[in-house]
């Protein structure tokens, strides 16, 4: 029995399913059943913490990899930072949020056969793809009949005259859950190619379902889950490294230029977001190395231009996380968190470089919404730092693919 439990408790794929429907929970109507919101999280940290001891022994035993080494690198930056400039007990639990997140959640797993690790990614996908599709279902049955309600000063259904969010609290939670569950469910379609009729015939069915609110949300962010398609699909046809490099340099470089050129112009574009990332720079300049801590974000960035309206800020961050980042925890830790991600892109490239078929079609889709979800951060903030499904679900695909990847593959 004791074995069972420990079992049960060190595997992490159970820890990924709990916490990623208590994330679920809180963007949409479920927030409201008691005990949802208090038990279960404080249950998730226990358990997450657990699993980053467990897993950190781990990683140490076999030696880390150079993704592992940059994770840990980020952490201990962090943590010195936390303990030595911003000395809040606040950043300390968004500090174990993090750990929990890239250390709990993201693990690459060299014990496990490639058959569980395949067993256990379809078990989760699977969870994704029918838990949004309820939730599409419900949202398209509100939408099309016109039917609105409100519980506890949140109105469902309707949403702001901007948009609608169907059962989500927000209707850009709606867009971006439903693009994820479309995404998936055609992953599930194409790995699941021999299933009989009726399975094949809900994952159509499903993906129909996902595309409707997609549409009618209004939820703009989610859009880039979607451009990261074709945008992963050239990127993989032209294998020249000169112009893969450009492919992402050039955009980033022209996002930024037309930023600081026309920013006080983008304001409808960006739903406020100029704003934010404007008051954020103010910032970053006089604290650019180590930041300014989370805990005291919000209020830095309000005290940078007094009386200026910033939107979203409270609950959403600075609506890019790279930024977040830059801003919360400085210049060192956005280096360091972005080489985990380049670290771990520049592997999965080279894999799908070598896959052909429908293998090679399933990497692809795979990849496309982990690129997805750092395009969809680009207007989010919610990879690291908060209980997001958003980071939940890109840092288990991660570990997954990679693990998956690493067993045919030199890591």
């Amino acid at each position: 029995m004791l074995d069972k439990i420990k079992n049960f408790l060190s595997n992490n794929i159970y820890f990924c399913l709990f916490y990623l429907f208590i994330s679920l929970c809180f963007v949409t109507i479920l927030k409201e059943i008691p005990y949802i919101s208090s038990i279960f999280p404080k249950v998730a940290i226990v358990w997450g913490l657990l699993l980053v001891l467990i897993h950190s022994v781990k990683i140490i035993k076999r030696r880390p990899n150079l993704i592992e080494l940059a994770l840990f690198t980020f952490l201990m930056i962090t943590l010195f930072s936390n303990l030595f400039f911003y000395k809040s007990t606040e950043n300390l639990k968004i500090w174990i949020e993090n750990c929990i997140i890239l250390l709990g959640i993201f693990f690459i797993n060299l014990d496990k056969t490639e058959k569980q690790l395949q067993k256990e990614l379809n078990i989760f996908s699977h969870f994704i793809s029918i838990f949004t599709f309820i939730f599409s279902i419900a949202s398209n049955i509100l939408f099309f009949s016109g039917i609105s309600f409100t519980i506890n000063e949140v109105i469902y259904g309707a949403g702001d005259g901007k948009g609608f969010q169907g059962l989500y609290i927000y209707k850009n939670a709606l867009a971006i859950a439903s693009g994820i569950g479309l995404v998936v469910t055609y992953f599930l379609l194409l790995k699941n190619r021999n299933s009989n009729l009726k399975v094949k015939t809900f994952y159509v069915i499903n993906i129909v379902s996902q595309l409707l609110p997609f549409i009618y949300s209004g939820g703009r962010s989610a859009y880039f889950l979607i451009i990261a398609i074709p945008f992963v699909l050239v990127f993989m046809r032209i294998k020249n490294k000169y112009f893969r490099r450009a492919l992402i340099i050039l955009p980033a470089i022209l996002g930024i230029v037309s930023f600081a050129i026309f920013h006080e112009k983008l304001y409808d574009l960006l739903s406020a977001r100029n704003e934010l990332w404007y008051s954020a720079w103010l910032v970053i300049k006089n604290n650019p190395i180590f930041g300014v801590g989370n805990a005291a974000l919000v209020n830095t960035v309000y005290a940078a231009r007094p009386g200026v309206v910033l939107p979203g800020i409270e609950s959403g961050g600075l609506h890019n996380i790279f930024l977040q980042i830059l801003t919360a925890n400085g210049l060192i830790a956005l280096i360091v968190f972005l080489s985990i991600i380049l670290f771990s892109f520049s592997y999965l490239i080279k894999i799908l470089d070598r896959s052909y078929g429908n293998m090679k079609k399933i990497d692809f889709t795979i990849f496309s919404l982990l690129v997805g979800s750092v395009f969809v951060n680009l207007f989010e903030s919610n990879l690291i730092y908060i209980v997001s499904f958003i980071s939940f679900i890109f840092w288990t695909y991660l570990g997954y693919f990679i693990s998956i990847k690493s067993k045919k593959n030199r890591l």
